[in-house]
């Protein structure tokens, strides 16, 4: 009995350092590269489940930019992202990753987030959920 007690605190004990750690490495700032997209609209709703899932895993991060790759006008490759803006709660598309975003977004919460992922949605499903507009 002494031995599964002394198990079971240590497996606890591990756990809480696991999710301490987990919970204090995550960055200021977040960039996850999710790949190639032939289209802007699937790199988008590519993107938008990797954003619920950062969110989830690092909920103290400031920004979160989710890239994909596709084809410009041109057919070279172009960086596109999806941003959200912890501190504004604002979603937004960027259509050259690192330059800002490229329209007016909408201001979401993390539900909101979560639920455009569960859908497959993209930004504009996130108009629904939008409070600057009501």
């Amino acid at each position: 009995m002494t031995k599964i007690a002394l198990i079971g605190i240590i497996l606890m004990i591990s756990a809480l350092l696991l999710g301490w750690v987990t919970f204090f490495r995550c960055p200021t700032e977040m960039s996850v590269n999710i790949g190639w997209f032939d289209t802007a609209d699937a790199g988008m709703r590519a993107s938008i489940p990797e954003l619920a899932s950062a969110v989830q895993r690092c909920p103290k991060t400031e920004l979160y930019r989710i890239i994909w790759i596709g084809p410009g006008e041109n057919g070279e490759p172009l960086q596109r992202s999806t941003l959200y803006y912890r501190k504004s709660s604002a979603v937004a598309y960027e259509q050259d990753a690192f330059s800002g975003a490229s329209e007016r977004g909408y201001i979401v919460d993390d539900a909101a987030i979560q639920a455009v992922a569960n859908k497959g949605g993209t930004l504009s499903d996130f108009a629904g959920y939008d409070k600057s507009r009501k």
